[in-house]
């Protein structure tokens, strides 16, 4: 249906800096087309990580140390690619606590959905009480 809207829309540069300059915000990098690379030839996912980490910084005048994995997707290639591209962190989709031995390029992280609401709090205590 071509009158159906987009889920996503994407944000100006103006926003962008916007968001970065809240305290307690940062801005990581994602890709630039959101392509599943892990379907994708290594020089594409090079391409990806690679350019979107640089029109970040040259955008935000900063170092962007964060990267999120498209669709929490990863592979070795993906890895060394963060690696190599400086990056201090990245996350992926993949629900977990960290510990001193997480490796620091596949961070889990909890989504907090619409169904989280209300709840959140309880729901915490039960991932660090090991109930989860």
């Amino acid at each position: 249906n071509s009158s159906a809207r987009p889920t996503h829309r994407v944000l100006t540069g103006d926003e962008i800096r916007a968001l970065a300059s809240r305290p307690g915000h940062s801005v990581g990098a994602h890709t630039v087309h959101h392509l599943a690379l892990t379907t994708q030839p290594v020089e594409t996912k090079r391409k990806e990580i690679v350019e979107n980490k640089a029109a970040l910084e040259r955008l935000l005048q900063q170092p962007v140390p964060l990267f999120s994995y498209p669709y929490g997707d990863f592979d070795a290639d993906m890895l060394a690619i963060v690696s190599e591209a400086g990056f201090r962190a990245a996350v992926t989709v993949q629900a977990g606590l960290m510990s001193a031995g997480t490796n620091r390029l596949l961070f889990p992280r909890h989504e907090v959905t619409p169904a989280d609401h209300g709840c959140f709090p309880r729901r915490l205590r039960e991932m660090f009480e090991g109930r989860c």
